[in-house]
Formats: structure tokens, sequence, C-alpha cells
């Protein structure tokens, strides 16, 4: 476990309105947990996935929303969710012309910040779901709470992507996470709407830059670790050349982030 601040403050109230658009209401009755998870081309583990982790929201005993971001998905992922959508008050569905996954995550995020805290995890179900528990039975002393994946399973070039994003932010912002763009994320919202002014709309992974707002700020921050789904089929992709100008224009973002902060 690792955290920066004191812990012990009392949970925030959600503050002003986010961006306008139609997600998670504010007000009387609006969900806790806004659920974050951006798909693309995921139509074969959506039902399994959404099944899963509704198992586990259902056990916290508080009103939560899924957030969908199809981020224009050739497959059939956005039609098997509208089908799922009109059955499931949980769901809330949107769209977008292809626009990248850290796209789909800050569309996700403007449309959370109704609720207090929002989670988000990526739709290929890969990681296991019992990791959410710790999290969330921690939240009321931190602002940020991850579970951190373990590398064993990655490849050599993920390694490496991982190990420069890591060092780029333990040197421009501090002592840091070690997995710092963690799919696997709660966030206080009141502390989430303040990062997201500083993050801009075009970054390849945001996370990465959230996370280094946080530790920069010194918010309180916990982090666990998540193993892979037994049940998974492990994917080992390649590290394509579209990843590679990914990982180089993220850890440009990453330095000028910290030149604008």
């Amino acid at each position: 476990m690792w955290y920066r601040g004191e812990p012990g403050k009392p949970e925030d109230v959600v503050g002003p309105a986010g961006p306008d658009l139609q997600g998670v209401p504010r007000g009387p009755g609006r969900p806790k947990l806004a659920v974050v998870i951006p798909v693309y081309n995921e139509e074969a583990s959506l039902a399994g996935l959404l099944k899963d982790w509704q198992a586990v929201f259902g056990a916290i005993g508080e009103p939560y929303t899924i957030l969908l971001i199809d981020d224009g998905s050739k497959d059939g992922s956005l039609r098997l969710l509208k089908e799922m959508q009109a059955v499931d008050a949980h769901l809330d569905v949107h769209t977008q012309p292809n626009a990248g996954h850290g796209a789909a995550i800050l569309k996700g995020y403007g449309l959370a910040l109704g609720a207090d805290w929002v989670f988000q995890i990526d739709s290929d179900h890969q990681l296991d779901v019992t990791a959410f528990m710790t999290l969330w039975g921690n939240r009321g002393e931190y602002d940020l709470l991850v579970a951190e994946r373990t590398d064993k399973n990655a490849t050599v070039g993920r390694r490496r992507i991982s190990a420069v994003s890591r060092l780029v932010v333990q040197l421009l912002f501090g002592s840091a996470i070690r997995d710092v763009n963690c799919p696997y994320r709660l966030i206080r919202v009141s502390e989430l709407r303040q990062a997201l002014e500083k993050v801009p709309a075009d970054s390849f992974a945001p996370n990465v830059l959230l996370t280094s707002w946080f530790v920069l700020k010194k918010k309180r921050i916990f982090s666990g670790v998540v193993d892979i789904r037994k049940e998974a089929s492990l994917r080992k992709s390649r590290v394509s050349r579209h990843i590679f100008r990914g990982a180089v224009q993220s850890a440009v973002q990453t330095i000028l982030f910290r030149i604008r902060l």
C-alpha cells in the first residue's frame, strides 16, 4: 500500500456541474458510483463482463450506474450494448466515432461527474473483479485507489513501455504507483473534477496524466494488486507501430503536462 497525504478526510460533496453532457444526474438520488468502461470491438467479452461486475456492484448496497463508451466499434459491440441497455436500467450506453481509448475514457469521466465516485475498468474482462471490494472498503481515507497489474504476463515490449512511463512520472512528479496507466482505479469525483480541468482533450493516455496530477498534488493514494482472471483468455499483444507511437506521444504529453501545471 502506498499513499500521499493525510488519511481521515471525510467524503466531499460533489461540486458544480462539469461538462455539458447528458450523463450521471446531479442532486438527490444520484448514483453513488459511476463506472466508466471504454469499449472497442469487445462483443465476445461484454456479456460476461457485465454479468460478473454487476454482481460486485450490486453487493455494495449503493446506487450505481455503468457508463459504456463505444469508440466506433466495427463488430457487434454497440448493437449488443443497446440490447442490454433496453432491459437494464443500470446501463448507460454512449457512442462516438473512433477516436481512441484515451478519448473514450475522457468522455466517460466527463459523463460521470454527477456521482460521488468513479471506477474505471477496461472492457476486455482480463482482470479479476474481487480486488474492487478492497478499493471500495478503503475509499473513505483516500482520493485515488488503484489495483495494480503485475507485469509477469506482459510481453517484453509492453514491460519496457510501462517502465518508461513509470520513470517519466517518477522523475517529473515524484514517487508514484508502479502501474501509472492502471485501468482499475476508483477516484473521488471532487478531486477528479479538478484534475480533468488540467488534462488536455487529446491525451493519448489520460490515466497517466491523472496519476501524475494526484502524485504532484500530494493526494491520498491507495495501491493494491489485481490478478488476471483465471477464466480470461490471456492477450499478449505485440507492440505495434501504433502502440509505439502512442507511447512516445504519451511521454511527450506527460512532459508538457508537467510544464503547464
